[in-house]
C-alpha cells in the first residue's frame, strides 16, 4: 500500500513537470510563416511570455496581445486586444486571420523548430518558425523533449 502511494505521488509530480515543459517549449519569439496555408507578405511575429502567460503578436501594423494557457495537452487563448492603427487592407486581413486562428486553436505541435497551431480536428491553422537564437525554457534539452509531440486540450 505504501509503495502504491509513493508511486502515485511520483506519477503526479512527473505529470506536473511534463505539463510545465509543454508550456515552456512555446517560450520566445516565432516568425509566422503561414496562416491557414497562405504565406504572409509582411513580417509577422509571435512572442510567447511563458512566465506571464501572455502572447504578443505583430503582423506589420498593429500590436495584438492575448492571455494563453498551455499544458494538460493543449493550448487556449483568451480575448485578443489590439492597437488601432490605420493599416493597409492586406495587413488588416492578416491581423484578422491571426486573431481568428487564436479562437479556434486547441493544440500545438513543435517539430524542427516549427510551431503549428491546430484545431480540434488536427487541421493546421498557423505555422511559425522559431527565431534564430531563441531557445525554449532554459536549455536545449526542452526542445528535444517536446519535438514532434502534439499537445491538445480535451
Amino acid at each position: 500500500m505504501r509503495i502504491m502511494a509513493i508511486f502515485t505521488a511520483a506519477l503526479l509530480l512527473a505529470s506536473c513537470s511534463i505539463t510545465r515543459l509543454d508550456a515552456d517549449a512555446l517560450g520566445g519569439k516565432w516568425k509566422i510563416s503561414e496562416v491557414r496555408g497562405q504565406g504572409l507578405s509582411q513580417e509577422s511575429d509571435l512572442d510567447f511570455d511563458v512566465k506571464a502567460g501572455r502572447l504578443g503578436i505583430y503582423a506589420g501594423c498593429n500590436r495584438l496581445s492575448t492571455d494563453y494557457t498551455a499544458g494538460q495537452g493543449g493550448i487556449r487563448f483568451g480575448y485578443t486586444v489590439s492597437t488601432l492603427m490605420a493599416c493597409s487592407e492586406e495587413i488588416r486581413s492578416a491581423e484578422g486571420g491571426i486573431s481568428q486562428v487564436l479562437t479556434q486553436a486547441s493544440a500545438f505541435r513543435i517539430r524542427n523548430q516549427t510551431l503549428s497551431l491546430e484545431d480540434d480536428a488536427g487541421n493546421v491553422l498557423l505555422r511559425a518558425v522559431r527565431k534564430e537564437g531563441e531557445i525554449p525554457g532554459n536549455t536545449r534539452q526542452d526542445s528535444r523533449q517536446t519535438e514532434g509531440r502534439v499537445f491538445r486540450l480535451h
